[in-house]
């Protein structure tokens, strides 16, 4: 018995970190702003083009603020400041994002700004490289803009 004591109080401390890193709820940050493609993200998408960003800043910063670790809202967040025109608050979101949890939409998306040099100068090597490292986790957008960086 005292040799597994450790071992389930081991496992009882897995579980605890397994619960708190579990995926929050259905947000109306994924419903305002989630992207099509993005497979990490829940729910059906809006289209760029019909991102209402006021609102979508406001339910993603609520949704970041309660679920500060959850990538897909600082993802939504950005996308929703990229929407606003308010490129670098959108890039830091992004980076963040895209180097902390290796998201792959918010790779992608770094790759659009440095392309069209929004809120960074423009810069197709370092386009390159966002893409590619979206591409690499099977991301079929980074995968498309890659091939057409080579192109």
């Amino acid at each position: 018995m005292k040799r597994l004591l450790p071992v389930l109080m081991g496992f009882i401390a897995l579980l605890g970190i397994q619960q708190a890193q579990a995926k929050a709820p259905f947000d109306e940050c994924d419903r305002l702003t989630k992207h099509p493609f993005d497979k990490r993200g829940l729910g059906d998408g809006v289209d760029f083009s019909k991102l209402d960003a006021d609102r979508a800043i406001k339910a993603c910063e609520n949704a970041v603020n309660s679920y500060p670790n959850e990538p897909r809202f600082q993802f939504q967040l950005g996308r929703a400041f990229d929407k606003k025109k308010q490129y670098e608050t959108a890039i830091r979101w992004y980076k963040k994002v895209a180097k902390d949890y290796s998201y792959p939409s918010a790779q992608n998306n770094l790759g659009h700004m440095y392309r069209g040099g929004k809120g960074v100068p423009q810069n197709d090597k370092t386009a390159v490289k966002w893409y590619r490292l979206a591409a690499e986790q099977g991301d079929a957008v980074g995968q498309n803009a890659l091939g057409n960086m080579y192109d």
